[in-house]
C-alpha cells in the first residue's frame, strides 16, 4: 500500500492538518517546462530522486500533527521520441496497479474514478490497507492525470493517511486536480 511512484517510501512524520489556503509553487521540470501546484499552506514539500533512473519526484508533509504523505512525480516525454501514454492508457496502467494492490485491501474492487480539473484529465482509486504494519498509513489514493493537453506532462500522484484524515485526501486531490503546466 506504501507504493510511491513505483517505490517503497518508508518515513513516518509527526505532521497535522491541512488548511484551505494554497499557494502556487512551480517546480521545474527535465525537458524545461513547469509543474504548478497549488501547495496548501502548512504542507512541507522535499524534492528527491528514489532512483537514478526515475524523475524527481515531490514529497509533501504537514509540518506539525497527524503524519500523512502525499507523493507527486511527474514524467515527460523525452528526446528520444517516446510518447507518455494518455486517456485510456492511463485508466489502463491505473488498473493493473489497483488490481495488484486489491489483494491487500478491504475493499473486494477497487473501482477506478474519473479526475478532471481546468488543467488535467485522468484517473484514481483509493484503497484501505487490511492490516497497516505500526507507522504505516490504512488509506491510499494512487492516481495518474495528465496536465497541459497532448503536450504535458503525465503526474502520478499517491496520498496516504489514516483514521480522520478524509479533508488531507480531498485537499491533495483538490491540489491535483487544480495543476497546470508551463510551456516552455
Amino acid at each position: 500500500m506504501r507504493r510511491i511512484a513505483g517505490v517503497l517510501v518508508s518515513f513516518c512524520l509527526s505532521l497535522g492538518a491541512t488548511a484551505a489556503v494554497a499557494e502556487d509553487h512551480t517546480y521545474p521540470l527535465r525537458n524545461h517546462t513547469g509543474l504548478v501546484l497549488p501547495v496548501p499552506d502548512g504542507w512541507k514539500e522535499e524534492i528527491k530522486s528514489v532512483r537514478a533512473d526515475a524523475p524527481p519526484a515531490l514529497y509533501f508533509t504537514p509540518q506539525s500533527g497527524s503524519s500523512f504523505a502525499v507523493a507527486v512525480t511527474p514524467f515527460v516525454s523525452m528526446k528520444d521520441g517516446s510518447k507518455l501514454p494518455e486517456g485510456e492508457a492511463i485508466r489502463a496502467l491505473l488498473s493493473t496497479s489497483a488490481q495488484q494492490l486489491a489483494a491487500k485491501a478491504v475493499e473486494k474492487q477497487l473501482s477506478i474514478r474519473e479526475l478532471i480539473g481546468p488543467h488535467c484529465k485522468g484517473y484514481y482509486f483509493s484503497a484501505t490497507d487490511r492490516a497497516p504494519a505500526a507507522g504505516e498509513w490504512k488509506y491510499l489514493t494512487q492516481g495518474i492525470v495528465r496536465v497541459g493537453g497532448t503536450e504535458g506532462v503525465d503526474v502520478e500522484f499517491d496520498i496516504l493517511t489514516n483514521d480522520g484524515q478524509e479533508a488531507i485526501a480531498k485537499t491533495a486531490l483538490d491540489m491535483i486536480r487544480n495543476a497546470r503546466h508551463l510551456a516552455p
